[in-house]
């Protein structure tokens, strides 16, 4: 939680255990709740990992929800705005 920019917004780059594609989008809500944690992502596309050509397009539209169990996770990339001086 201390890497993710609660106030401005961060953009996640996830790429879950045993799956062929990545996810992109935007952090949304999370919840701890020790093995059963989750949070998501909002705007998301889903790109295949070998030629990172987008599978599914949701990043118009900031109702389209994906949500995801930090188990299910190998690794997150986490990307963060410019901080206002």
């Amino acid at each position: 939680m201390d890497i993710l920019d609660l106030k401005q917004g961060s953009n996640l780059k996830i790429y879950e255990k045993g799956k062929d594609y990545y996810v992109t989008g935007h952090h949304y809500i999370n919840e701890e709740k020790g093995n059963d944690s989750w949070f998501a992502v909002t705007a998301y596309n889903k790109y295949d990992k070998n030629n990172n050509e987008c599978i599914e397009n949701h990043s118009s539209d900031e109702n389209a929800i994906l949500a995801v169990r930090l188990s299910d996770i190998d690794h997150i990339e986490i990307f963060n705005g410019p901080s206002e001086s």
